[in-house]
């Protein structure tokens, strides 16, 4: 009644305005209401709306303030558009049966064709503003489909952009992983183990990780973990050899000490061949008149062994003892350093803090690998994805323009059955709309309500950046609120980092590209998760048994003792100096020589006044004894000097090897404190993980993936889809409404063709007086008020005037014989007119 009420009244002739503006002004109230209902103020962004920002999504079921909110959606998307398309549906099914595209029986009121042929609207002269109005409204909804169209051209383009982003995230996340040519070996269709086996071992695998990465964090830990226990390990087994080198050299000092009782006992018998040979000569020289002067070695000649010589051995011993004593005092104090907290204790605490760390480094190693082997396959679908469905982009850009085209070309078909006056055409669009309305609402509910919704949570008012859009941020915290992370004993809150991690900045070195780091620009540090690597405590163990070891190993002074009473002895043996140099060769030919003198004829000359048969003999046998023991005495004196140069040449080596064990020890002391320093630089490396772990490649995927991609590019291919939509689903609306009014234009228009005409030629004076009563019903010259008449009766000539006189000279018969149209009848079964 409504909309009889207002389309009669703009149609009314009485008000000045021509049909062209009565249709632009119809035009212009719809899309000023279409335009206003699709400005962004008005659709998500002017609605007040309590996105349920604290509460956690595990929790929004049965959550009043998530009650609320959706009750607020609900309520601004007409319920999803399933209720604004029940609604609407509802209307339209209401429209249709008073419009009698069911039966006339549900005609009710104004809507009864008795009534409605008096309106000014559907007399033959006014149905072109029908026609206007529908042929604008279409306008409207082609409009709609050309701007949905439009702006779905572009969608691709950002998912596209969208696929980049997410492939860009992924390399970084790869990159932070492990750079270099180990993603090249995955991304050869190789996994985590063969790629492993490629390289040989988890440990070779991070050698080839480069950049700013975990994997060079780990390579370089592998690197100094080896050196620094293989260090230790290494000073304990060439420390081992100390001891052995003691015994060695304790057995030096006993050989030494053999040696000096040979030399002693030398000295001695030396001693007594000496006094022999003196006591010899100083007899035939004193033999009564023996003149032997130049034919015997002066007693004064013959070597001589002093008291000295004879205590040499003695002292040299001593001094061997004590030597001994130094060596053996050098062994008890390093044996139970170097053969058990060293060889025992740090070796099995070594071996055993090398291990761990090494079976520790190796899983997170492999897991490192297995999540790049995932990020890898995760790199791959992401291209395959996205070649299929950029594959879709000549005809996908205009997949939803075409939806919403399919309900505008049932407005279209509509018209067209208007203009060919086919009333099946317009039943079958109106029918259609009907039907699929409702799926149509939905289609736009659902945009809108994605618009909303991520209006809301994004919360960017216009600033698309990470830390423009607030709401966002407060949700992730507040989903995050109460998570707790635990990372090798350290532990933290989400809620408490998590923005400063998605904010965090990625300074790099503008000409190598490498992470500048600092306390702000990394995962460890905004975490405060420095503690989980601090393996001060692990490896502070052997530190320590290192170091007290150190302290043990101080035998420098006794071994030094024992040097000294070496070279002592060493330099007292060298004063033993009997018969250096002397010729007992010669005495020994002069021996020969005066025996034989004396035993022959020339004996007298030796004498002086004639030899004493008596005194000859016993210089003979003095001579006889001389000769016997003159060789003694030199082989004597020769084992003497041998063994002097023996003993010499291991008192050398006992010297060289106390120095070297004195050196063992002081460069266990200076090995010692490399391994210690190792050690602590091995802990110093494992503590820098903050310089590996650069956190901007997350803020960057934050700022892409979230920020951009879904608050700003979806939200915008969402938002400029709904005002074509909207205009769309308003021109199919109100084209519903005015179309199924226009085909009652129809079915006049086919009666007015169908009725038939019969003029009576040769009538006479008094049948045109008196017409012949037509059989149906009569109607007026064109142009006439169309009403239904009672049938015609025969009339006497004197009978009043009949209701229309002016159809006396050409009466019109309607036939009503034709077919009822389709859904209209009476109730006797035929047409209804």
């Amino acid at each position: 009644s409504f909309v009889l009420r207002t389309t009669d009244m703009l149609l009314d002739p009485a008000i000045p305005m021509g049909a062209i503006q009565r249709a632009c002004f119809l035009l212009f109230l719809l899309q000023a209401a279409v335009l206003t209902s699709a400005d962004d103020s008005s659709i998500a962004a002017s609605s007040d709306r309590n996105f349920p920002v604290d509460v956690k999504l595990v929790n929004w079921p049965g959550d009043s303030d998530f009650n609320n909110y959706v009750t607020e959606l609900a309520v601004q998307t007409g319920g999803v558009g399933i209720g604004l398309g029940i609604i609407f549906t509802t209307c339209m099914l209401f429209h249709l049966m008073c419009w009698g595209m069911c039966c006339n029986c549900c005609r009710c009121c104004c809507f009864k064709e008795d009534n409605l042929r008096d309106k000014r609207c559907f007399r033959k002269d006014k149905r072109i503003y029908f026609l206007i109005g529908a042929i604008l409204l279409t306008c409207v909804g082609i409009a709609g489909v050309i701007i949905i169209a439009v702006d779905n051209s572009q969608a691709y383009t950002k998912v596209e952009n969208a696929f980049v982003e997410v492939k860009d995230t992924i390399n970084d996340a790869e990159n932070f992983l492990c750079s270099g040519d180990v993603l090249n070996v995955m991304r050869g269709n190789q996994n985590a183990d063969e790629t492993k086996a490629y390289y040989g071992s988890t440990e070779l695998t991070y050698r080839h990780c480069n950049g700013t990465s975990v994997g060079r964090y780990l390579s370089g830990t592998y690197t100094r973990m080896n050196s620094s226990f293989s260090a230790v390990i290494t000073f304990i087994d060439n420390l081992q050899a100390i001891i052995g080198d003691i015994n060695d050299t304790i057995a030096s000092v006993d050989n030494a000490t053999v040696y000096t009782q040979l030399i002693n006992d030398t000295v001695i018998l030396l001693k007594n061949d000496s006094t022999l040979t003196k006591g010899y000569l100083t007899s035939l020289y004193g033999s009564g008149t023996s003149n032997f002067g130049g034919y015997l070695p002066t007693v004064a000649q013959i070597p001589n062994v002093t008291n000295v010589d004879l205590g040499i051995p003695t002292y040299v011993e001593q001094s061997l003892t004590s030597a001994r004593a130094s060596l053996v005092e050098t062994r008890r104090t390093l044996q139970p350093t170097v053969e058990y907290d060293l060889d025992v204790k740090t070796r099995n605490d070594t071996n055993k803090q090398w291990s761990s760390v090494y079976t520790d480094l190796t899983e997170v190693g492999n897991q490192v690998l297995d999540q790049i082997e995932t990020l890898v396959k995760a790199d791959k679908t992401v291209s395959d994805t996205k070649t299929t469905v950029m594959e879709s982009e000549d005809w996908g850009k205009y997949i939803t323009a075409a939806i919403y085209g399919c309900i505008l070309l049932c407005i279209i078909i509509m018209i067209i059955g208007y203009v060919c006056k086919k009333r099946w055409p317009m039943c079958c669009g109106a029918y259609t709309i009907f039907i699929i309305f409702t799926w149509m609402a939905l289609i736009l509910g659902v945009f809108l309500l994605q618009s909303m919704i991520v209006y809301d949570a994004c919360g960017c008012d216009g600033n698309y950046s990470s830390e423009g859009c607030t709401t966002m941020m407060e949700f992730i915290k507040t989903n995050l609120d109460g998570t707790n992370y635990t990372i090798n004993g350290a532990s933290g809150e989400f809620d408490r980092v998590i923005e400063r991690l998605l904010l965090c900045p990625a300074p790099r070195n503008t000409s190598t590209g490498e992470y500048i780091y600092s306390n702000s620009t990394n995962f460890v540090d905004i975490m405060g998760i420095e503690e989980a690597f601090n393996y001060t405590k692990e490896i502070q163990e052997p530190i320590d048994e290192l170091n007290d070891a150190k302290t043990k190993l101080n035998a420098s002074s006794v071994i030094n003792d024992a040097i000294n009473a070496t070279v002592y002895a060493k330099l007292a043996m060298a004063r033993i100096n009997i018969g250096v140099g002397y010729n007992f060769t010669d005495d020994q030919s002069q021996y020969v020589f005066l025996k034989s003198e004396l035993s022959g004829p020339n004996a007298n000359s030796y004498y002086t006044g004639g030899p004493n048969a008596g005194e000859n003999s016993a210089n003979i046998v003095l001579l006889d004894r001389l000769i016997v023991l003159n060789p003694q005495f030199g082989v004597r004196r020769t084992e003497l000097r041998v063994r002097q140069k023996i003993f010499n040449t291991t008192m050398d080596q006992i010297v060289t090897d106390c120095i070297s064990i004195n050196d063992t020890v002081n460069q266990a002391y200076v090995d010692i404190d490399n391994s210690t320093a190792e050690l602590h630089q091995l802990t110093e490396f494992i503590m820098s993980a903050n310089r590996f772990t650069p956190c901007g490649w997350l803020s960057e995927a934050y700022s892409d993936l979230v920020v951009s991609t879904t608050c700003e590019d979806y939200y915008e291919v969402l938002n400029d889809t709904i005002p074509g939509a909207i205009m769309v689903m308003i021109s199919v609306l109100c084209g519903f409404f005015l179309l199924v009014m226009m085909r009652q234009c129809v079915v006049f228009h086919v009666e007015e063709q169908s009725e038939v005409s019969t003029v009576h030629e040769g009538e006479t004076a008094d049948s045109k007086n008196n017409p012949k009563p037509a059989s149906g019903e009569v109607i007026g010259n064109e142009g006439d008020m169309r009403r239904h008449t009672p049938k015609a009766t025969p009339q006497a000539v004197n009978e009043e005037p009949r209701l229309y006189p002016q159809l006396a000279k050409s009466p019109i018969r309607r036939n009503t014989n034709l077919p009822a149209p389709i859904g209209e009848v009476a109730a006797d079964g035929s047409a209804p007119i």
